[in-house]
């Protein structure tokens, strides 16, 4: 979804390797708090975007992120309560 936000990335394939290093500093700088925000189910999932570049893809990907990381949250805390129990 953090990719879905930027405006200045291209789906197309990376032509040289001055792409590849644009498309890591756009995603690791620019973009870094989208990612580490989208581990809070209870995330807002236009706090980091323009309201005029969202498009329904990413209510749909934020919706089925948000089920997966709560399931995973979910299970993290199930795995490690038989270990405290003793």
């Amino acid at each position: 979804m953090g990719v879905l936000a930027s405006p200045k990335l291209s789906w197309l394939p990376a032509k040289n390797i001055d792409d590849i290093f644009n498309t890591v500093s756009i995603l690791f700088g620019d973009r870094l708090p989208i990612f580490i925000q989208l581990f809070n189910p209870a995330h807002n999932p236009v706090a980091y975007v323009d309201k005029d570049q969202i498009s329904p893809l990413y209510f749909l990907l934020d919706g089925i992120h948000r089920i997966g990381a709560a399931f995973l949250i979910v299970q993290i805390i199930s795995a490690f309560r038989k270990y405290i129990k003793g």
